[in-house]
């Protein structure tokens, strides 16, 4: 999460570098994209990250083998 985060402050002080010194919006088009997916990425590992600390997401081996065993038996 960590290196995540940093990216996205990295993106952020290039973008207001590039704005700051005028370059034209298209010109910042990709760096706005990268932000834009990085700070969606940052958000969606937050969550997951919440949910494990929070016990609403779990490794269950039992759980999946269960699961998969329903599966099968749904399909035959």
């Amino acid at each position: 999460m960590a290196r995540v985060r940093a990216t996205l402050e990295r993106l952020e002080a290039d973008l207001a570098q590039g704005a700051g010194i005028g370059l034209p919006r298209i010109t910042l088009l990709e760096p706005e994209y990268l932000r834009a997916t990085t700070r969606a990425e940052a958000d969606w590992l937050g969550a997951v990250l919440d949910d494990l600390r929070a016990g609403r997401l779990v490794w269950s081996t039992e759980q999946l083998i269960a699961f998969a065993q329903g599966q099968e038996s749904a399909e035959g």
